[in-house]
């Protein structure tokens, strides 16, 4: 049975199957055959059909790893320049919801919010699916939180109406290490986890758990709750130096980060995501 073939008559004729969109302008599909998603690589993709994207990556030191996949690839096009200048990238998250790993545009056309266009864009084209955003950066986040679904606590929490997916590194790891460090000493994320809340000072998704225990990388996550917040871009900590920042900060150098977290989320009356 070919591709198109099985895309049709086995996957589109799911009800239950929500995020699977027809051939629409700059939209990349990957490969579908009887065995399931053939997801196809990010970095090989983007050598091969968009060099100058690649390049540009590259140069800005913008990681993604040789391993990330996608499911779809959203060309990023520019209407006056008539070319294509960034791209989306998404994975199946399950039958109703996709994740949204990668969005990235050329350093001459930011600041035009290309990311709430993305999203936009895929909420109109399946309106009965889910959208989470995976590991976002600094970028990301200025794109979104003067938006309506975003509300800022206390000038330093976003809480954000559409849930984060971030791999759960241990606290250590989100303190010393950026997600392209995580991978050259192979260290491996077994767990994700989502939350809906972001501290706009350390750049993190901030994962609490009920008891405020920190998650040192040894606990069975699937029995244990633990509070952690995300690894560092390495986008961000090249920008930004976020790693230092995390590790002078005040909460985080007297042990109480997460319990100051929670103490301001139930005086303010927000329940997160956990």
């Amino acid at each position: 049975m070919n591709d198109e073939k099985f895309y049709n008559e086995r996957l589109l004729s799911n009800e239950n199957y929500k995020i699977f969109l027809p051939d629409t302008p700059h939209l990349v599909r990957t490969n579908i055959n009887e065995n399931g998603f053939n997801n196809g690589k990010i970095n090989e993709t983007l050598k091969e059909s968009y060099p100058e994207i690649y390049k540009s990556i590259k140069e800005e030191s913008f990681f993604i790893s040789d391993n990330e996949k996608y499911f779809y690839l959203f060309e990023i096009y520019d209407e006056e320049d008539e070319k294509i200048i960034g791209f989306s990238s998404f994975t199946v998250n399950d039958e109703k919801s996709l994740i949204l790993n990668q969005i990235y545009v050329l350093p001459n056309y930011r600041g035009q919010k290309h990311f709430v266009k993305v999203f936009n864009h895929f909420s109109l084209l399946l309106p009965d699916a889910e959208i989470f955003v995976r590991n976002p950066n600094h970028c990301i986040i200025n794109n979104i939180k003067d938006l309506d679904y975003c509300k800022i606590v206390k000038d330093r929490f976003l809480i954000l109406y559409i849930p984060f997916v971030t791999d759960q590194v241990s606290f250590d790891d989100a303190l010393y290490l950026t997600n392209k460090n995580l991978e050259e000493n192979d260290k491996k994320s077994i767990y994700n986890t989502q939350s809906n809340l972001y501290d706009l000072e350390l750049d993190a998704v901030v994962k609490i758990s009920s008891n405020n225990k920190i998650y040192t990388g040894n606990e069975d996550l699937l029995h244990i709750e633990r509070s952690t917040i995300s690894i560092v871009r390495d986008e961000d900590e090249n920008k930004y130096g976020i790693l230092r920042k995390r590790r002078e900060d005040p909460w985080i150098k007297k042990g109480n980060y997460f319990k100051k977290i929670s103490k301001i989320l139930k005086k303010e009356q927000i329940r997160i995501e956990r």
